[in-house]
């Protein structure tokens, strides 16, 4: 497993559908504090946002 961390900005495409697809699939994580929309918001505001990526044999 391999661990690394971005700022939102820096996520790919197919790194936020994979972050929403978790999401939607783990009912626990069922609020929007847990979306990458909120990263977003908060980065703008704080500007000092990163968000922890977790990829094994190289998919998230």
């Amino acid at each position: 497993m391999e661990i690394r961390t971005a700022r939102p900005a820096e996520l790919s495409p197919d790194l936020l559908a994979a972050w929403s697809a978790i999401q939607q699939s783990e009912p626990t994580l069922d609020s929007p504090f847990f979306r990458p929309e909120f990263a977003f918001e908060m980065d703008a505001v704080c500007g000092n946002v990163i968000v922890g990526i977790l990829e094994e044999n190289g998919a998230p």
